[in-house]
């Protein structure tokens, strides 16, 4: 654990940093931040393999020589991405207006005016910040995130984050407060391409391997009716970012809680693999969306007095908290 002194330098520098990056032309500090991310790919070797190996397993049909030019993208993606977030820091409202579009906002109207506020599904695709900022400075939005450990530099992102007024959600306990934005007839922005832990969410299908995902959407879905509309920010080029807002997800529930909450996750994690495919060079692949495994199935015990392993739990955990 970090010493409070040690955050506050480490804040202080990251702070200055994003200062410094935002007040230079774009141009300078994209090639700074794409400098950044190069070094990431070069220097961590952990990191490298982790995108290199999702990327190969999730798109065996591409070459090795590929494989590497998307992965060494991921990395550059991440220092283009800080410049951005850093200009707009600076630069506020004028730098979304000249820099973001939002296409498809009729949905988002749409789907607003029914009055059972919105939940919206989106990754760590593009540059996932300008959701937020993006989408903020036009409606009622809310976003969930978890807290950062250093407690400095996590006010500084969360005031990033919500200049233009939008707010956070903690994602410890998340359903209740989502439901409360909810009836406060807002949207609520939440990242559903994470890794959870096997007893927070259910395993589904995430580029043909089982992924252990959150249910908090359908959850909140199926009891409150809010319409589910996907939204990702998509960038065309570097510091042009385009929110893309696509129609509303369409689920017929049976009734069966436990088998409705799988299958809706499951169709919204298929929704956004296929964004994914469409600008694989974007996806967050140095996260390890796989590292949980499924238990192992119950199996009848060897004798009266030895237990049998423990099922998969029901998914009240992963209702409560998100994340790892």
């Amino acid at each position: 654990m970090k010493r409070p002194v040690q955050k506050k330098i480490i804040y202080i520098v990251v702070a200055a940093a994003i200062r410094v990056l935002g007040l230079l032309p774009f141009e300078i500090s994209r090639k700074i931040g794409e400098s950044i991310g190069y070094l990431l790919f070069k220097l961590s070797r952990k990191h490298r393999l982790i995108a290199y190996d999702n990327l190969k397993l999730s798109f065996p049909q591409k070459g090795e020589g590929e494989i590497w030019e998307i992965t060494e993208q991921v990395f550059l993606n991440i220092g283009i991405m800080l410049a951005e977030v850093a200009a707009a820091s600076v630069q506020g409202e004028r730098w979304i207006k000249e820099h973001v579009s939002i296409e498809g906002r009729e949905h988002l109207e749409d789907a607003l005016g029914k009055g059972k506020g919105v939940l919206l599904l989106t990754g760590h695709l593009g540059n996932w910040e300008y959701v937020a900022l993006g989408i903020g400075r036009e409606f009622p939005l809310s976003f969930v995130a978890r807290p950062l450990d250093n407690e400095y530099l996590s006010d500084f992102i969360t005031s990033l984050r919500t200049m233009f007024g939008s707010e956070m959600i903690n994602n410890k306990r998340a359903p209740y407060k989502i439901m409360d934005a909810l009836k406060r007839k807002r949207a609520v922005a939440i990242l559903m391409d994470q890794n959870v832990l096997w007893d927070h969410g259910i395993f589904v299908d995430f580029f043909g391997r089982p992924a252990c995902t959150t249910p908090v959407i359908p959850v909140v879905a199926l009891k409150t009716g809010a319409p589910i509309l996907p939204v990702f920010a998509i960038r065309v080029s570097p510091g042009r970012i385009k929110i893309i807002i696509k129609e509303e997800v369409r689920f017929e529930p049976t009734g069966d809680k436990k088998e409705d909450t799988k299958r809706y996750t499951q169709l919204l994690t298929k929704v956004i693999e296929s964004n994914i495919r469409d600008y694989p060079d974007q996806w967050f692949w140095v996260h390890r969306r796989w590292k949980s495994k499924e238990p192992a199935p119950l199996q009848p015990p060897s004798s009266p007095f030895v237990k049998g392993n423990n099922p998969q739990p029901p998914f009240s955990k992963g209702e409560l908290e998100m994340g790892e």
